[in-house]
């Protein structure tokens, strides 16, 4: 059931923390992380489609921004566990979380929204310049090919 997803991925993110934190672990152990999400992967197919109004917006919301978390959860990673130095693992896990959903939207509506304006205004620019050429060209007749 689709009530099951968010308790599925926030079960294996506190199997993730638990595990460091009770494991002794100074550092992430990211095989563990790869398993983890291997496994939430390989689970997707057990869940069926949402009807729930909040569970939709919710995922609406994370698709709307998830290029950016794609492309600045690494730099948050190495901030969060390498340069800020968090000692404990949970905290660190949180302050990872809330740091990506900050800087992902951030440059959503700083970079990406301006970039995609951007290119429907060019996009639509120059597809009434074809719709000019084609007139132009249907007005001129077949264009002719003399050999020498």
């Amino acid at each position: 059931p689709a009530k099951l997803w968010p308790v599925a991925v926030v079960g294996l993110i506190a199997v993730y923390c638990m595990a460091h934190t009770w494991g002794g672990y100074a550092k992430p152990v990211y095989w563990m992380g790869w398993i983890l999400s291997l496994a939430l992967g390989l689970s997707i197919n057990l869940f069926h489609d949402s009807q729930s109004r909040v569970g939709n917006l919710v995922s609406n919301k994370i698709a709307l921004y998830s290029y950016g978390l794609y492309l600045l959860h690494v730099p948050v990673l190495y901030l969060v566990f390498n340069v800020m130095g968090i000692e404990s693992v949970a905290l660190a896990c949180v302050a990872f979380l809330a740091l990506t959903w900050v800087a992902s939207v951030a440059a959503y509506h700083a970079i990406e929204k301006p970039m995609i304006k951007l290119g429907r205004v060019a996009s639509e620019w120059h597809g009434e310049e074809r719709r000019e050429n084609r007139r132009e060209d249907q007005w001129r007749g077949p264009a002719r090919t003399h050999r020498v």
